[in-house]
């Protein structure tokens, strides 16, 4: 069982790491009868690299740096618990503290989306710029937390 839980979990960090990669919002419009679409990915929030959401609606971008800080911890940690689990003897006694850094790896994740998505519900009809890198975020960490805590478990 806990290798399973520890698995996921490794899978749910690269999961909320590949999210930050991916668009997190999206503007588009037309003009003079010419469509456009501008979209931010986390890691540009992150680098405030060209034309940038935070830019736009958000005041900062610590949001951003939570969810890769989270991402980082989660995969940091699953690792050696994944070794520690499928390996004999007392290695399952150290996975349950690795599973509660998970769990809160998964946490300060959430945090950081729930964060921006405190931020955007600042701008009118922000429902309809949040993109998928960051419902892929939330779903990653959310499972993460779950299952960090399903390999904490004795």
């Amino acid at each position: 069982m806990k290798i399973a839980a520890v698995i996921i979990a490794l899978l749910c960090g690269i999961a909320v790491l590949v999210g930050i990669f991916l668009p997190w919002g999206e503007v588009s419009g037309s003009v003079l009868g010419v469509d456009w679409s501008i979209s931010a990915t986390g890691m540009e929030i992150i680098s405030s690299s060209g034309w940038d959401i935070s830019d736009l609606a958000l005041s900062d971008n610590l949001h951003a740096i939570l969810v890769l800080v989270g991402a980082a911890i989660m995969i940091v940690c699953a690792l050696p618990a994944l070794f520690l689990a499928a390996s004999s003897g007392g290695g399952r006694v150290a996975v349950i503290p690795l599973g509660i850094l998970i769990a809160l790896g998964a946490v300060i994740a959430i945090g950081g989306l729930v964060w921006f998505f405190v931020d955007m519900s600042s701008v009118e009809h922000w429902t309809d710029y949040v993109c998928y890198g960051t419902y892929g975020c939330g779903g990653g960490a959310i499972l993460g937390l779950i299952s960090g805590a399903l390999a904490s478990a004795k």
